[in-house]
């Protein structure tokens, strides 16, 4: 799905796309996937803050100006999503690639996200400079952002629950809570 303009961003952020009953993040998870979807509720909560140029608490200590706001993603990025990304090329992607169909390009789309946000954030860096399209840049990030996270949660997830068996599933939680440097989550 391509999201193009803010107005699609909050049909797709509030309606979601092949929506299910009840909220994504309210689903229930596999216990080996948690760590990363509380990474994805921060990733939303940016998305959101980027999109809308502001923060939707009224205690935030989100940046109001817009150099501000690029310095806080930049920050999020290198401290968030490059360990996110990492795990996720490094430990989730392979384990779950031999139970993917041949056919099935969602990986290889996710990590082609995961460059096309590299990107942007490059750009980001370069124009911290007066004069810039700084609100173009992060707006774009968030959209991005947001809808990578939406296809984690709503098919990638899916698709591990399926089709990993659980003694798998149970092991790679642990190498994704040992990357994370998180402890394992209890395993039911």
């Amino acid at each position: 799905m391509k999201i193009d303009s803010f107005r699609s961003f909050l049909v797709f952020y509030k309606r979601g796309d092949e929506l299910k009953k009840g909220n994504f993040m309210s689903e229930r998870r596999h216990s080996s996937l948690i760590p990363l979807s509380h990474d994805h509720h921060q990733g939303l909560v940016l998305a959101l803050r980027l999109t809308k140029r502001r923060s939707l608490a009224p205690e935030s200590k989100w940046p109001r100006d817009l150099a501000g706001q690029a310095e806080a993603t930049l920050a999020f990025y290198r401290e968030q999503l490059l360990p996110h990304f990492h795990v996720e090329e490094e430990v989730l992607f392979p384990c779950l690639s031999p139970f993917l169909k041949p056919q099935e390009t969602l990986v290889s789309d996710l990590i082609e996200e995961h460059k096309k946000m590299g990107g942007l954030i490059a750009e980001l860096r370069s124009a911290l400079h007066p004069g810039t399209r700084l609100d173009e840049i992060l707006s774009r990030f968030g959209i991005l952002l947001a809808h990578h996270i939406r296809d984690e949660e709503r098919k990638l997830f899916p698709l591990f629950e399926e089709r990993v068996p659980e003694a798998e599933a149970r092991q790679i939680g642990e190498e994704i809570s040992r990357a994370l440097g998180r402890e394992a989550p209890e395993l039911n």
